[in-house]
């Protein structure tokens, strides 16, 4: 083995060691390309395990067959509260992500920027669409 694949394996080694937001940075800093007209975000998003998600399917498809206990709808509506939330928290990264500039710089959501950009956005595509 090679010294620069026995550097690397200790670099990784050291790297696996720090927090997960610490690795996040990590990553976002080495993935950065050496050229300043492009940009390459690291976006984490969240989502169900395998067994967790398995079990939100088979309970959605058993409910839509009307065969849901009491007890597995109560626990379909918790698995569903907890989808939304990821979908939330998904939706939030991606667009801190590529619209940086509708956030504070404690990350707070600026309303009135969003809900103009928006506003925006869909004023555009309607005139694109004449």
């Amino acid at each position: 083995m090679g010294r620069s694949a026995v550097a690397f394996r200790a670099v990784l080694k050291q790297a696996q060691q720090l927090p997960l937001k610490a690795r996040h940075q990590l990553a976002e800093t080495l993935l950065n390309p050496a050229s300043e007209d492009e940009l390459i975000f690291l976006v984490a998003m969240r989502r169900f395990g395998p067994g967790a998600q398995k079990r939100f399917q088979d309970l959605m498809d058993r409910n839509n067959e009307g065969q849901l206990s009491a007890s597995e709808r109560a626990e379909l509506k918790t698995l569903v509260a907890r989808y939304k939330a990821m979908m939330l928290f998904n939706t939030e990264a991606l667009l801190k992500a590529t619209s940086p500039e509708l956030f504070t710089q404690s990350g707070q959501l600026k309303r009135r920027r969003l809900d103009r950009a928006l506003r925006q956005r869909t004023q555009a595509r309607k005139l694109a669409a004449r």
